[in-house]
């Protein structure tokens, strides 16, 4: 067994390694600085600076990670062979260079090379999602039963990583055909919904069915289930992509807007409540905190829910909801899931113990402080708190730099230490 499973895991640290480079010094960093000029007016925050710190955070840490876990859990979970290493160095190669490529391409825009730099970022990426795709899609053609919640779910989602993969690319060319760095709305929020409640949602979705059973002691989700699930989920997907079709009247894209949202809470809810990921129950979860992401990704359906009920009803609601239910949702349930999924599949994968332990609970808690700091904008918006709070609010970045930089240190020193010999 030993041969099968030695290239993922030589490989996986290079996941590791690049995906925290690139959230500390690319992602979370400029994302803090960006509120905390807002917060304290200490400067002007571009949208461009927003749409990088977006993208790095995106693509650069949590796409990037994911896939690089995914080579050995999909060869684990199938028992299928694992991945040419060609095929995962092209991965890391293409999202993780795709990532960076961007994120200094952007800014130069309206210099030549800035638009060279943006135009490579799109082609890199697209490379590297496609040589996962096709593993994948090659991978999932063989297996008998094609019904099964985790296939089903795992193939949508592979589906919209296409997509978000094309919806990059059409950003690339266009920075590489104009001469500035701001990425039109139209291009860019259909790139979110397709990343975050496409592509994100459909994995999560996929691996709760085997990973949730065995952490609960209860039964999985039927074949029914997740066809609900992800009709709800894929139907509010398309709908919050196409509200921004150019040329649309504004109506009907407010419209499209809430219904979107009201799909997409309406799928979150119903997985909640089948995977049971947030009963209480005596026993103890193998992965700690696991339940502390999904509260947080109910708290985003829910707000998410209530806010579009305002609307529907007539009522206007502040901008500040909307940005602070999407930050739940990226702070609080991604960033935050996949820091605590990563101290338990990377010891996993690597057969090597958890270093720091006491570290790996702070950075978690740190992680945690700063999607709770985020989330205040939302009483902020309401008119509780005032400027005090909002300031508090600015201080995001600091929690969530802090929580992935002591991340990044565990991890780190738990892939410098020797495997363990198993028996």
């Amino acid at each position: 067994m030993a041969p099968t499973s030695a290239a993922p895991r030589d490989l996986l640290p290079a996941f590791v390694y690049t995906a925290a480079a690139l959230a500390i010094a690319l992602g979370v960093s400029t994302g803090g600085w960006a509120i905390w000029e807002m917060a304290f007016a200490a400067g002007t925050v571009l949208p461009s600076h927003l749409q990088l710190h977006a993208h790095v955070q995106l693509v650069g840490f949590g796409l990037l990670f994911v896939l690089g876990v995914m080579f050995p859990a999909l060869a684990r979970i199938l028992e299928v062979p694992p991945a040419p290493r060609g095929v995962v160095l092209t991965v890391l190669v293409g999202v993780g260079g795709g990532a960076l490529f961007r994120a200094i391409g952007q800014p130069l825009a309206p210099w030549a090379a800035g638009r060279l730099l943006s135009l490579l970022s799109g082609a890199l990426e697209l490379a590297g999602i496609f040589a996962f795709v096709a593993w994948a899609f090659g991978v999932l053609a063989t297996r008998r039963e094609p019904g099964d919640p985790f296939t089903f779910h795992f193939l949508l989602g592979t589906a919209w990583a296409m997509v978000s993969a094309a919806l990059s690319a059409a950003q690339a060319i266009f920075l590489a055909g104009h001469a500035e760095s701001e990425i039109p709305s139209d291009l860019v929020e259909p790139f979110y919904a397709v990343t975050l409640y496409g592509l994100v949602l459909s994995w999560l979705f996929a691996f709760s069915s085997r990973v949730a059973p065995a952490l609960l002691g209860r039964p999985g989700r039927t074949t029914q289930g997740a066809r609900w699930v992800a009709t709800l989920q894929g139907a509010g997907t398309l709908l919050l992509a196409a509200a921004w079709i150019r040329g649309i009247p504004p109506l009907t894209a407010r419209a499209l807007t809430m219904a979107g949202t009201l799909l997409v809470a309406a799928a979150v809810l119903l997985f909640l409540a089948a995977s049971h990921l947030l009963v209480p129950l005596a026993r103890p979860l193998a992965v700690p905190f696991l339940r502390v992401p999904m509260l947080f990704l109910g708290l985003f359906a829910a707000t998410s829910l209530t806010a579009a009920v305002a609307e529907i009803g007539g009522a206007s609601v502040h901008k500040f909801v909307w940005d602070g239910a999407r930050h739940i949702y990226t702070i609080g349930f991604l960033t935050l899931f996949v820091v605590v999924m990563s101290l338990y599949v990377v010891p996993l994968f690597t057969g090597r113990n958890l270093a720091r332990p006491r570290e790996a609970r702070l950075a978690v808690l740190l992680v945690i402080a700063a999607a709770i700091v985020r989330a205040l904008q939302i009483p902020v918006a309401l008119g509780w708190g005032g400027l005090a709070l909002y300031r508090l609010v600015g201080t995001t970045g600091i929690f969530a730099t802090a929580g992935l930089v002591l991340w990044a240190h565990v991890l780190f020193a738990t892939l410098r230490r020797r495997p363990v010999e198993s028996a």
